[in-house]
């Protein structure tokens, strides 16, 4: 799958790793050391829900940007390793 370089940005301290392939979209919250590879989340979103860094609105925690991908943008949470979460029981 062809992807583009990986566009970043920073969201309340952490480093927001997007990259951009044919069909979908990853949306990469780095833990809080920012290195790229170690990611606290991992959003996938529908090629036609992609975002540019100049799309996200300010938010108050990454909570809040998690909701707003998953209601505005159609995200799906998946785990570090890319399998999606387990909600917690």
């Amino acid at each position: 799958m062809a992807t583009t370089g990986g566009e970043s940005f920073w969201l309340n301290g952490r480093r927001v790793i997007v990259r951009t392939g044919t069909k979908s979209q990853t949306v990469n919250v780095c833990t809080r050391q920012n290195a790229p590879g170690e990611y606290e989340a991992v959003y996938r979103l529908p090629i036609l829900s992609a975002i540019a860094a100049p799309d996200v609105p300010e938010m108050a925690d990454l909570h809040a940007f998690g909701t707003w991908l998953v209601k505005t943008r159609n995200a799906l949470l998946e785990g570090p390793s890319g399998q999606p979460a387990t909600p917690a029981s």
